[in-house]
């Protein structure tokens, strides 16, 4: 990601603007120990995960 803010102080000035990497900003954190809850989105999202596995590896086995 590139810090837009620096590039815009000095894109107008005599030599080339200044561009450069900004840390990435972490908004959000995940804990990992909580995993005891199951709600419906994370069902959904598992159940299709699954699909997906198994339909590649049918496919793979058929495939060959």
């Amino acid at each position: 990601m590139l810090d837009v803010e620096t590039y815009l102080i000095t894109k107008d000035t005599l030599s080339a603007p200044i561009i450069r990497h900004a840390e990435p900003q972490l908004s959000h954190r995940y804990d990992a120990d909580d995993t005891s809850e199951a709600t419906v989105g994370n069902l959904i999202g598992q159940g299709i995960s699954l699909l997906l596995i198994l339909g590649a590896l049918l496919y793979f086995y058929v495939a060959r």
